[in-house]
């Protein structure tokens, strides 16, 4: 995200997610979006809060499993901001990804017993259902350079939901602490 940030405009203009290029067939832009960002504020917050995902978070992923939960993360945050927000004319940043992120870690951490990652896990989703009432519980748009696009983190939310529910899905994603206490 630093490296691509760092190429400047030309790099953001060719990877930012555009309704009117994907429709043109630019379709690679549907997962590039999210690894672009608005400015060195929301590339700083983004990865900061990756890192505290991976410090919170037990999973230890191959790079096989890594790729495939972030592409459906991708195409699920992208299909999510282009069909709830059509009006939407760019997008760009990580926060959706990391809040589907945040789902599929908690969920079976939760469900294993741990009440922080619970607590946690309410605060998500409570989080996210308030954005949708009332817009950014926070907003820091000055700063990173657009608006929040809270719609991305719902859509974040339904990936990370898709992915616990799909066949294999928990087995797939779940940290393996939560699995071990499963008795699996």
């Amino acid at each position: 995200m630093v490296a691509l940030w760092a190429g400047g405009a030309h790099v953001f203009d060719a990877l930012v997610l555009r309704a009117d290029a994907v429709a043109s067939g630019q379709w690679w832009r549907l997962v590039t979006g999210h690894f672009v960002h608005w400015s060195a504020w929301h590339v700083a917050v983004n990865a900061g809060g990756l890192a505290i995902w991976l410090l919170l978070c037990p999973v230890r992923w191959s790079l096989p499993r890594w790729s495939g939960v972030l592409l459906v993360e991708a195409l699920a945050v992208s299909g999510g901001v282009l069909w709830m927000s059509p009006d939407v004319m760019r997008y760009a940043g990580f926060s959706g990804i990391l809040h589907g992120l945040f789902l599929v870690a908690l969920v079976p951490q939760a469900f294993a017993g741990d009440r922080i990652a619970g607590a946690c896990l309410l605060y998500l989703v409570g989080k996210v259902g308030l954005e949708q009432v009332i817009g950014p519980v926070m907003s820091d748009a000055e700063h990173i350079g657009a608006a929040i696009a809270t719609e991305s983190h719902l859509a974040g939310l339904l990936g990370g939901l898709a992915l616990l529910l799909a066949p294999r899905g928990w087995r797939a994603v779940a940290p393996a602490a939560s699995r071990r206490s499963r008795g699996d």
